[in-house]
């Protein structure tokens, strides 16, 4: 009975999925392409230019933060060698459509040389080394994070990507690695040293391109996860033509400390004697700059919940960010006691109302950060986090006389902060 309950409350939760025939932005909606585990994959065409449109399709907490992290690299024009969105709408992004298929794909179908895949292996290391001159890192990557065409890859999927040019001043929300075979053990245990975890996963991705098998085996991918710092990768990679140095490479990236692995700069000394490099040593991606401000920024704490008022605080957010210069985070706490059914119920209408309502604060140029946590106490959760941050600034919005309680709690238990408090009806 609860099965059925919360198959109901799930549906009921996503939203409708795009048709073909409908237009977003001049884009013609063609046919879906495929189902992803959390989003729904659109053909489009423009003035005979195909593209990807990415419809957001779960309730799962970590997809809705990898959305919202991808959103911020719309500001980068398209760079050959990467694969990011360059618009977005309410229910998803949108990115021009490139007919590659993934590494994995790749080595399977096309059953390339070791030569092939060493001149691959070494683009991929030139496109991480310039990610990391730009001070971006990806964070979670997987041969299926990586396409080819005509000999040429492209690295994909920035959802979990940090960059240091952004000026939020903000910690933003932690992220789930999506492969625990590609992530190394302290990114397991939630310690992450975002270079040396690329190179970890870097180091994986060639132990499977060269040998065809990852470095761990499905029991041991699981075991890891449990006991990340007791199970090691195979010591010996299977038998293959490819050069003693690549396989010591190899190793060496898969150490379990951060501070033992190699350089990325390392890895591509070593490919670079077994592919051609493909990229400018000296290129750096840059984001556009913020409008330098004079005065210092106040840190301005948003609670967001799944009613009406999220609307009143998103216009307030932005009303503020034009007459003083501000840092936003906006806050969503998932509550750990709601009744089967109710709980996905308020994640989809959650969700709804900070995509919106962050997609509005994008284009009024606000510098935003995001927190959206699970199983919460809300009242316990939002003390600590103001806490933790020292926000200038709290924005709540007004309850309905159903809840009038529950916010009276929160609110008293938030004044006693000595945190300026605005109410918003």
């Amino acid at each position: 009975m609860w099965s059925a309950l919360e198959n109901i409350a799930l549906r009921q939760s996503l939203p409708a999925t795009l048709e073909p025939g409908r237009i977003l932005y001049g884009i013609l909606i063609s046919r879906q392409l495929s189902q992803g585990r959390h989003n729904l994959n659109h053909l489009g065409i423009r003035n005979l230019t195909p593209y990807l449109l990415k419809q957001f399709y779960s309730i799962d907490t970590d997809a809705f933060l990898r959305w919202q992290n991808e959103s911020r690299f719309i500001v980068l024009p398209p760079t050959n060698g990467y694969t990011w969105p360059n618009k977005e709408w309410r229910g998803g992004l949108i990115f021009q459509y490139n007919d590659e298929i993934s590494l994995d794909k790749w080595l399977n179908e096309k059953t390339p040389s070791m030569a092939s895949k060493l001149t691959i292996l070494s683009q991929l290391a030139d496109l991480i080394a310039r990610l990391h001159r730009s001070g971006i890192y990806h964070r979670n990557l997987s041969p299926e994070k990586i396409t080819i065409n005509n000999k040429s890859v492209t690295i994909t999927d920035f959802g979990s990507a940090r960059s240091e040019q952004w000026d939020d001043l903000w910690a933003d929300s932690n992220y789930s690695p999506q492969y625990s075979v590609y992530t190394s053990p302290n990114g397991l245990r939630g310690q992450h040293h975002a270079q040396a975890d690329d190179v970890y996963a870097l180091g994986a991705i060639i132990h499977y391109t060269i040998s065809g098998k990852p470095p761990f085996t499905s029991i041991t991918s699981l075991l890891r996860e449990i006991a990340p710092n007791l199970i090691h990768p195979t010591k010996q990679l299977p038998k293959m033509n490819s050069p003693t140095k690549v396989n010591t490479l190899v190793h060496a990236c898969l150490a379990p400390l951060p501070e033992d692995r190699p350089t990325i700069h390392d890895i591509i000394s070593v490919l670079s004697e077994f592919g051609d490099q493909s990229v400018n040593e000296n290129e750096i991606i840059h984001f556009p700059s913020s409008p330098k401000i004079e005065r210092v920024r106040q840190k301005v704490m948003v609670f967001i919940k799944d009613d009406s008022r999220a609307v009143h605080l998103f216009n307030e957010a932005i009303r503020l960010a034009k007459g003083t210069p501000s840092l936003f985070m906006f806050v969503g706490l998932i509550p750990s006691n709601l009744p089967s059914g109710h709980m996905e119920r308020f994640k989809g209408n959650l969700f709804r109302k900070l995509s919106h309502g962050l997609h509005r604060s994008r284009e009024a140029g606000l510098q935003w950060s995001l927190r959206v946590l699970d199983n919460t106490d809300p009242i316990k959760t939002a003390v600590n986090l103001v806490r933790m941050y020292g926000p200038d600034i709290l924005l709540i919005g007004k309850t309905t006389h159903n809840h009038k309680c529950f916010h009276n709690n929160f609110h008293s238990q938030l004044t006693l902060e000595d945190v300026p408090i605005r109410l918003i009806s």
